[in-house]
């Protein structure tokens, strides 16, 4: 009698039987593992096959978490770059293409060690004011502008606590709240830095020194890009110095440090400061004769009639003790706020 297939739950073993002259089924089990192909006692042959189940929610789960991956990935390419906020390095694959760009620093290395990834570094981001244009133009005009005045102007609260949810979301810590709300100021590690902002970090060095700095402009996602003028703070090597210039006494007879010599150190623009007063706060009053001096050693067409003294809180009486220290500083000040600076180189 020649070898039948019976029909098998979805999913159950399948092997190879036969049947005997007595139709009693032989090696019939379904739920046992399946063997290899074997000749069936009436010389025919089958194939031992398994079936897994269709597991529905496997596949819907694994379904999911491709397409989430995929709908991350899409959001990491959509983001806005900010090249303003680094200044590239010398030997950077950003500088090279820039062509003449200035540059500040030089790449010693792009592998960092462990301790560096994981140093400390502060930065802030920068929120842009609001009606910028008009701000400015009321500035200009010389309006002086109060605390609630200037509400219109400054970053909403809303648009504050998302960028600085944001941050906080990356893992860094807020060091500092701005009551402003110009900037949110923060603190993480380079590892921290290099993956939320996309940037390449390398050691730069400079005349200061060797840091670790980023040498390619950081992005941010769309989500928040737009509440963001600028990123602060991710190059340390950038590191301020005071102008070097040689003071030079235009007067030859004093021994001080005349109002021209400063503003020829700072190269300050030929103002005349007309119009403009000048309060200092002092607990003293300057003395005249001392103030009358200073200006005729320098040549300051200057009087003392010019300063006007106001007491608060009744003043300083007769006490002199440190007249001498208001007069230092009340002197070069108004000389400053007159013309006579034009002749500064």
């Amino acid at each position: 009698m020649g070898s039948r297939r019976l029909r098998q739950p979805l999913g159950y073993s399948r092997q190879g039987r036969g049947v005997d002259n007595n139709s009693k089924l032989l090696n019939h089990n379904p739920y046992r593992r399946p063997a290899l192909p074997t000749p069936e006692r009436d010389g025919t042959s089958s194939f031992a096959i398994r079936i897994k189940p269709f597991d529905l929610m496997r596949f819907r789960r694994t379904g999911f978490a491709i397409c989430s991956a995929l709908f991350a990935a899409v959001l990491q390419m959509r983001a806005a770059s900010f090249p303003r906020s680094i200044v590239p390095v010398a030997n950077a694959t950003a500088a090279r293409a820039a062509g003449g760009e200035t540059t500040y620093g030089r790449i010693v290395r792009t592998a960092l060690t462990p301790s560096e990834m994981a140093a400390q570094i502060d930065f802030d981001l920068a929120l842009p004011l609001r009606n910028r244009d008009e701000l400015e133009a009321r500035v200009t005009r010389g309006e002086i502008f109060s605390r609630a005045a200037l509400e219109p102007y400054l970053p909403t609260a809303a648009d504050y606590a998302k960028v600085r949810e944001w941050l906080v979301a990356q893992g860094f810590k807020i060091t500092l709240e701005s009551g402003s709300r110009h900037a949110v100021f923060a603190r993480g590690s380079n590892a921290q830095v290099a993956a939320a902002f996309g940037v390449q970090l390398a050691r730069v060095a400079t005349a200061d020194g060797e840091f670790t700095s980023a040498v390619t402009a950081p992005s941010l996602p769309d989500e928040i890009a737009g509440l963001v003028a600028g990123i602060r703070g991710l190059q340390p090597h950038l590191i301020r110095h005071p102008l070097s210039h040689q003071s030079q006494q235009l007067v030859a007879d004093c021994d001080f440090i005349t109002p021209a010599a400063v503003a020829a150190v700072y190269q300050a623009p030929n103002l005349t400061g007309a119009g403009q007063t000048i309060a200092v706060i002092g607990d003293s009053i300057p003395s005249n004769s001392d103030l009358s001096m200073f200006w005729s050693l320098c040549g300051i067409s200057q009087f003392v009639d010019d300063v006007s003294v106001a007491n608060v809180q009744g003043g300083p009486g007769t006490d002199t003790t440190n007249q001498f220290e208001l007069s230092m500083d009340v002197r070069p000040i108004l000389a400053f706020n007159n013309c006579s600076l034009a002749g500064a180189d």
